[in-house]
């Protein structure tokens, strides 16, 4: 076997990289070739939308088949859901028998098509194999019967709700590619775009023929106001038409019948009958009880209802819709339509009939109410045949059609006369007054009063009150009503008795007839109601010369404004036969001006410049042709000037002055009247239209307003032809600016085509800026540092490749340093001279004309373009503009590219961060999940940073004073391990720790066996090489406030250095394992804390306790003080006697002795003179101890401890311990217990409280013998001896007490509490729970000594008291 040499294998490695290259360039060819398809599925799609905006059918049929080439297909469906089925609409067929098939089942319902419940919500569904479980069996049927194994769906989704569905199907098993997906929902949004835009077509069309009908039918309307059967005949005809049926018909209901009123005829035997079949009764026609409450109704078979099939038959047809005629609320007739195949309306159709049914009913309306106008009318005409006052009346309203007065005088005399009044006026309203308007019987004075002062509303006159309570009001007598005011009636007329009835015109009071009588006599009812009448025909007088004045000023409004539009038509005219052409249209409107607004000659003037020159005239008056200055000195100029039409009715007229050059006209050319009109376009003038007379005649504002609207017509001329020559202009543009598109096309598809090279973008761009800007060549640089450096290039003329220099001696560098285009027109021309290099190019290589254009990103030149002619041609704007465009999409290009790569760049950061911020997560999830404890958060970093940083192994350590400790550790050598473990790390500024140590900064080595604590063979380093294989390592201090707390450590088996970001990346992690030390101090702090605060609540509570019991006790000390000084006195006495009879005893022997006695008598008086001083010498050693124990007792009873003193600890543990025994022996008589003593003489004296020291021992040798004694009760041990051992220790600076006793020990439990206030485990009535609480409190608190306790239950139980010698504490008691 002969193994591979490595160039061998490093060959094979370059045919990998190509076959990538070439796999690469395959996608990226056949990417480009499917995205051409597909756009050229998509504008051929687009095209068939375009060209069928009213035609759904041709884009269905292209989807489909575009579909299924793009998708590599067998065969493609396009389904429209229309209401509750689902349609087939477009297909590509593939065999006769299958595409019948696939027609005949269709429509079908939506829901027993199972695929359309899985898309209903815009999903797209794929059956990979039609024949595998789960597909449902109608598309298992549909595949077998087509011929596929796999389809793929996808919904036509508008707005939100499903309208179709498209699928494609394949002949083979097999899912579809994500691209094919993505495609096929491309296909079905196209789809729903030409629904909808068929729709809105259809909508606007079908808008646009109901507006016309409905149009046509108000025209009928409105000329038949008396006749609805022309309404009914258009309405039928428009209906059926717009409908699409085969006829229709409108039938009104009248007495309970129904009568046929108009109809569309289809042949003339079917018209018969139809007619012949009406009117028959209501219950007889079914479509009655139908629509009777306004709902409109169908009948889709009228074979299936017979009392229409007979009138069907006859006619032809098989379906019919019924809209009811609705007059408030109630049905008035009914309108059909029909058609010859059975089969329901769509609901369109259904508001379209309800719509002409609408129609019909103001018809009827408008019927109803010109007849009944007509009938008041005849009542009218018969009331006034009937009453000859009020035919005369009538007789002068219809004689003076136009004049008023006589209509009023009749009416005045007349109701004077009827109703049998002296007198009579009629008040007519101006403004808010009331002015005497015909007056009859009045005197001459009150008739030019109320002509001096009109009446104002009030009620101070009949007047007033009539039009105020808009009623006939009567005043019995004016001079006796308080209210009335008016007094001339009666001083000036001498009327008593008065009636005011108002002229209500719209119940809105528009005079007041007036009647009076000089007596005063009511005037009757009936005499009242014939002056209503006479004041409704003084309305109807009124109103009728008003209407006849606006009739006639409107007849002559109308025949003026006819001829104004029949002139504005033919301008018109002109106006659209010369759209390139102004003057025609002008020399329309200046002929028309002239004759329509009876002017002599009409002039238009144009704007050029600031000058007004003539552009058409007509009329005899001869006229300047030479342009003439815009100012305000001439009645043309100021009208341009001030934008509004000016007028001068006479030059000769003074105020004619300020126009000083319109009047030198005037005297030239012979006009006196002037009127300019400006031609406002936007707001700005743009010339002015003039007329002129020869008479000093103003003219009107009709003429004024007419002159205005062929100024208007003027600059629509003018427009048109200025649009015009801009769309021609636009035109060409357009065609130059869609070649320039298809370069930049072309450009921008190699664009997209090459995201990652930048060369074929630079190569397309130079050759179409070559080829569309006419240029012999074209060359592209980039900037690099301060020269350009060749990139692409194109043409025959040769062109330097090597860098140049970036200056302003050549066009390119010119162009980069200027940053804006650069263009000489002649190189060899002076232009030239500022281009030395430039020219000696020109001169080498032999173009002339040159331009460079910068390549500009963000204002700053990344390189330049350039273009060269070899004649001399400059480049036009719209070239150099193109260009400019050529040079944005090379800056697109490179920025695509850059793009690219920072996105690929990017990318790997976002996945690199990702991967980061989940370690940090995972070492934060860690730290949360372990408060307090540090292996677990130090384990969970030290692994995240090695996996991440791609080290081999990694270290935490810890920095206690100038040594490193090792606390976690990731992968770490065993060997290495243990070297670590057995060799201390301590700071050397020459290791990296050591470095770490003075720097607080990072230490990276990137080559161990380069560093120079290697070179000089610290032990350390050569076991991170030779032992742990490190090569690379990276050491990461931990700060806490600028302080080292330790170290993170990350170590490589190969030379490879880490990188900033995992250097970054360690720092984050170092972070955290500070925050993790903290938090675990911190915890452990609040812990401790927490604890203490606890004992402080419950030493708090001992004190309250202890302040409770403190109480108690010094009542106890009182009385135990009154007891021990009641006895001290006898003791004392006692004690005296004893010492004095133990002297007299002495005295008695020395007075005995010279006494001769026998020697028996003397033996026996000296013995029992013995006897007597040893019993009193021992009633004098029990008094003194009976006189020291009232003593302590006293102490005991006093509230404080006394003064601190240096007392001798031997003594007073044997006096407290002999205190004790006799207070047990004296509580309990059969008391025995063995006492044992060892004290250390040289325990000596301390400084302290006696009696608190007294009192602790006592409460630990009584707590002792209560001990011994239950366990002596308790049981039956053979030999026990109850023993209590006391003893002292010198411990040099402290004295030792031990108090120990065999009793029954203490339980753990119990151990637990002993020294809690009021703890005992004693019966009730036995113990307070306060001795070793206070004892405690003493030893400890009071004397700052110790006190703890040893035992074994059922054995013994020893207490340890160490008290120092000099304790700290200043005069103070207990407490």
């Amino acid at each position: 076997m002969v193994p591979f040499t490595d160039r061998e294998c490093e060959l094979l490695n370059v045919f990998a990289d190509q076959a990538v290259i070439a796999i690469q360039n395959a996608r990226l060819v056949n990417d480009t070739r499917e995205a051409l398809e597909r756009q050229t599925a998509t504008a051929d799609i687009l095209k068939v939308i375009a060209s069928s905006p009213s035609d759904v059918q041709p884009v269905f049929e292209a989807i489909a088949e575009s579909a299924k080439r793009l998708l590599g297909g067998f065969s493609t469906t396009v389904l429209h859901f229309i209401g509750e089925e689902l349609h087939l609409v477009a297909y590509t067929p593939t065999s006769p028998e299958a595409d019948e098939a696939l027609k005949a089942s269709f429509p079908r319902k939506l829901a027993e098509f199972p695929v359309f419940a899985l898309v209903r919500n815009g999903e797209t569904i794929q059956f990979a194999d039609t024949e595998a479980e789960g597909v449902p069996e109608a598309n298992r049927e549909l595949a077998r019967l087509r011929g596929f194994r796999s389809v793929l769906f996808t919904p036509l989704m508008n707005r939100g709700t499903p309208v179709g569905m498209i699928s494609v199907t394949r002949a083979e098993p097999g899912a579809f590619a994500r691209h094919h997906v993505q495609l096929l929902k491309t296909f079905a949004d196209q789809a729903v775009i030409a629904i909808e835009n068929t729709r809105l077509f259809n909508e606007t069309q079908e808008a646009l023929e109901r507006q016309t009908a409905t149009a046509d039918i108000l025209k009928v309307i409105a000329s038949s106001p008396s006749d609805t059967t022309p309404v009914f005949d258009t309405i039928a005809d428009s209906a059926n038409r717009l409908i699409g049926g085969f006829s229709a018909a409108v039938f009104r209901y009248i007495d309970d019948k129904i009568h046929l009123a108009a109809f569309t005829p289809t042949d003339a035997e079917g018209d018969a009958f139809l007619r012949s079949s009406f009117p028959i009764p209501l219950d007889k026609f079914p479509p009655y009880q139908l629509t009777r409450q306004g709902a409109p109704a169908e009948l889709p078979d009228t074979d299936l209802e017979p009392a229409a099939r007979n009138i069907a038959r006859a006619r032809g047809y098989r379906s019919m819709l019924f809209a009811p005629l609705m007059n408030d609320g109630e049905a008035v007739g009914i309108i059909t339509v029909t058609r010859v195949a059975p089969g329901p309306f769509g609901e369109q159709h259904t508001r379209l009939l309800q719509m002409f049914a609408d129609q019909a009913v103001i018809a009827i309306k408008n019927v109803g109410l010109f007849n009944e106008v007509k009938a008041r009318t005849d009542d009218l005409s018969e009331s006034l045949r009937q009453q000859t006052a009020v035919g005369d009346v009538l007789k002068t309203i219809s004689r003076s059609t136009f004049e008023l007065q006589p209509v009023l005088d009749t009416l005045v005399q007349s109701a004077a006369h009827l109703c049998d009044a002296d007198m009579a006026f009629i008040m007519r309203r101006v403004d808010d007054e009331y002015r005497a308007g015909a007056a009859v019987g009045y005197t001459e004075a009150y008739i030019d009063f109320l002509t001096n002062h009109p009446l104002v509303v009030d009620r101070g006159t009949v007047t007033g009150r009539s039009v105020l309570e808009r009623r006939p009001v009567q005043i019995l007598d004016v001079k006796a009503d308080p209210e009335y005011t008016l007094q001339e009636t009666y001083t000036l007329a001498g009327q008593r008795t008065t009636v005011g009835v108002p002229l209500l015109r719209e119940n809105e009071p528009i005079g007041v007839i007036v009647l009076a009588r000089r007596r005063v006599e009511p005037f009757t009812q009936k005499q009242i109601d014939l002056v209503a009448t006479f004041a409704d025909q003084a309305v109807i007088a009124i109103e009728n010369v008003r209407l006849f004045n606006e009739v006639h000023q409107r007849t002559e409004d109308l025949s003026e404004a006819l001829q104004q539009q029949t002139a504005t038509g033919e301008v018109l005219k002109v106006i659209a036969s010369s759209p390139t052409d102004v003057n025609p249209a002008l020399q329309a409107i200046v002929e028309s001006a002239c004759t329509f607004c009876n002017a002599y000659d009409a002039g238009v003037l144009l704007k050029i410049g600031d000058n007004l020159h003539f552009s058409a005239h007509h009329g005899p008056i001869r006229t300047g042709q030479e342009p003439r200055p815009i100012n305000r000195d001439w009645v043309v100029g100021r009208s341009v000037v001030d934008k509004t039409p000016v007028q001068v009715s006479d030059f000769q007229a003074p105020e004619a002055a300020e126009f000083p050059e319109g009047q030198r006209q005037s005297r030239e050319q012979g006009h006196r009247c002037t009127l300019s009109v400006p031609l406002l376009r936007e707001g700005e003038a743009i010339g002015a239209i003039a007329l002129r007379r020869l008479e000093p005649a103003a003219f009107s504002d009709k003429q004024i307003a007419l002159l205005q609207t062929f100024a208007d017509q003027a600059v629509i001329a003018i427009g048109n032809v200025r649009l015009f020559e801009e769309v021609q202009a636009k035109t060409r543009d357009l065609s130059e600016a869609l070649t320039y598109q298809t370069g930049s096309a072309n450009i921008l598809r190699v664009i997209a085509a090459s995201p990652t090279d930048i060369n074929p973008v630079l190569n397309a761009i130079a050759e179409s800026a070559c080829e569309l800007l006419n240029a012999y060549d074209a060359v592209l640089r980039l900037k690099k540092d301060d020269n350009l450096c060749f990139s692409a290039h194109h043409g025959p003329i040769s062109t330097f490749r090597n860098e140049r220099p970036i200056n302003r001696d050549w066009t390119a560098g010119r162009a980069v340093v200027d940053r804006r285009p650069i263009q000489i027109n002649d190189l060899l021309a002076p232009e030239g001279d500022e281009f030395p290099e430039a020219r000696e190019l020109a001169l080498q290589q032999g173009h002339r004309t040159i331009m460079s254009v910068p390549l500009l990103r963000e204002g700053e030149s990344l390189g330049a373009i350039t273009l060269r002619r070899l004649e001399v041609n400059p480049f036009s704007d719209k070239q150099i503009a193109l260009l400019q465009t050529f040079a944005d999409q090379a800056v697109i290009a490179i920025g695509n590219v850059r793009l690219f790569e920072e996105v690929q760049a990017k990318t790997r950061d976002l996945e690199e961060s990702l991967q980061q911020q989940t370690a940090t997560a995972d070492v934060l999830r860690v730290i949360s999940a372990s408060p307090g404890e540090l292996e677990p958060v130090f384990q969970a970093m030290l692994e995240n940073a090695g996996r991440l940083c791609e080290a081999k192994f990694a270290m935490l350590r810890l920095l206690k004073g100038d040594q490193f400790h090792g606390v976690a550790a990731w992968n770490l050598p065993p060997a290495f391990g243990e070297f670590l473990a057995q060799t201390p790390i301590r700071v050397d500024p020459k290791l990296p720790l050591g470095s770490v140590v003075t720097t607080r900064q990072p230490v990276h080595v990137h080559d161990v066996l380069q560093h120079e604590a290697y070179l000089e063979r610290y032990p350390g380093m050569i076991a991170l090489a030779e032992i742990g294989g490190g090569r690379t390592l990276l050491q990461v201090p931990m700060l806490k406030e600028n302080q080292l707390v330790g170290t993170i450590g990350l170590y490589r088996q190969e030379v490879r250095p880490f990188t900033e970001k995992q250097i970054a990346l360690v720092q984050n992690f170092a972070a955290q394992a500070v925050i993790a030390i903290e938090n675990a101090r911190l915890l452990n702090e609040l812990r401790q804390r927490t604890s203490d605060l606890s004992q402080s609540l419950d030493d708090l509570r001992t004190a309250q306790d202890r302040l409770v019991q403190t109480e108690k006790l010094a009542s106890l000390g009182q009385l135990t003080a009154g007891i021990a000084h009641e006895i001290k006195n006898p003791l004392n006495f006692v004690n005296n006697f004893a010492a004095l009879s133990a002297e007299l005893t002495e005295e008695l022997n020395d007075v005995l002795k010279p006494t001769e006695l026998a020697d028996k008598i003397r033996a026996e008086v000296d013995e029992l003179t013995g006897l007597l001083r040893g019993n009193l010498e021992k009633v004098v050693q029990h008094g003194k101890r009976a006189d020291s124990i009232v003593k302590n007792m006293l102490l005991h009873s006093r509230e404080g401890g006394g003064e601190h003193r240096l007392s001798d600890i031997n003594a007073l543990v044997d006096e407290s311990l002999n205190l004790a025994y006799h207070g047990a022996r004296a509580e309990k008589p059969g008391f025995n217990v063995t006492l044992e003593r060892d004290f250390d003489p040289a325990a000596g004296e301390l400084d302290l409280f006696p009696q608190e020291i007294t009192r602790v021992i006592l409460n630990l040798v009584s707590n002792g013998f209560y001990a011994v004694t239950r366990r002596n009760k308790e049981g039956s041990e053979a030999g026990f001896e109850p023993t209590l051992r006391a003893s002292t220790k010198n411990l040099g600076e402290s004295v030792e007490i031990r108090i120990r006793d065999n009793g029954t020990g203490i339980p753990p439990e119990v151990k637990e509490k002993m020294f809690n206030p009021f703890f005992t485990s004693k019966p009730a009535g036995e113990g307070t729970g306060l001795g070793l609480s206070m004892s405690h409190d003493i030893v400890v608190k009071q004397h700052g000594g110790t006190i703890d306790v040893e035992t074994q239950p059922g054995h013994f139980t020893e207490f340890r008291i160490v008290l120092p010698r000099a304790s700290n504490f200043a005069e103070k008691s207990r407490g």
